[in-house]
């Protein structure tokens, strides 16, 4: 028996229950850090995104105006021509340049009409994007931290960050013939959709992929996290 087994062998239960609970308490207040970490940004993002659609509502305004404005232009065209025509309808090289300047009036309007098109699916474009900006807020705050505190003490789970949006999850009690080892796997948080990162013992891209897919698609973190438990422990026996 090691040193530290025997210095935990010593402690009450009553001590082993307060060391217990501090680790629960700098945890949960750890995982809450992160969270409202999260939230502030996706938070951020729905403005950003909300401030992009209201700027290209604005732009598609002022095209419908330039619309009017070209519509108005060939109408008056089309009266100039109407006129030219009544004063010069025996002069034939005049009515061409004029039928000229009604199609270049129409194939203005044409243009004006391409540009809303496109600035219209732009903005249904930046409509999705925030849509899914909301359901990625509401997965967050539906994890259950009271079901993720209990699987941490039975997984022996111990959450790291290891940078800015890269979370690493350690697990122990995963092989009772040596009781020190552990499994390991990263998670990157910084995009839309969540990335699984290296894993200790490496996983196959497959699993991997499968993983990422139901993490992203369900959004139940402590499913993931016992399936990703269960994976790295086959690996490893």
């Amino acid at each position: 028996m090691s040193v530290m087994h025997a210095a935990h062998a010593l402690k009450s239960p009553m001590d082993e229950f307060l060391d217990v609970k501090g680790d629960l308490t700098a945890f949960s207040a750890r995982f809450e850090h992160l969270i409202l970490e999260k939230k502030s940004a996706l938070q951020l993002a729905k403005k950003q995104h909300t401030d992009k659609v209201t700027r290209l509502e604005q732009n598609a305004q002022d095209l419908r105006n330039q619309i009017t404005a070209a519509l108005q232009q060939k109408l008056d065209v089309a009266e100039n021509i109407l006129a030219e025509i009544s004063r010069f309808l025996a002069t034939e090289t005049m009515v061409d340049g004029l039928e000229r300047n009604l199609q270049a009036a129409r194939a203005m309007e044409d243009a004006l009409s391409a540009n809303l098109l496109a600035k219209s699916e732009e903005i249904s474009a930046s409509e999705k994007s925030l849509k899914y900006a909301h359901t990625h807020v509401a997965v967050q705050e539906q994890m259950d931290v009271a079901e993720l505190t209990k699987f941490e003490m039975y997984a022996g789970l111990k959450i790291e960050a290891v940078d800015e949006d890269v979370l690493r999850f350690r697990f122990s009690n995963i092989d009772a013939s040596d009781i020190d080892r552990e499994v390991s796997c990263e998670l990157d948080v910084s995009g839309e959709q969540f990335r699984v990162g290296d894993t200790l013992p490496r996983l196959s891209a497959d699993q991997i992929s499968a993983m990422e897919r139901q993490l992203n698609e369900k959004g139940v973190f402590v499913q993931f996290l016992r399936q990703i438990r269960k994976l790295l422990k086959e690996a490893i026996e």
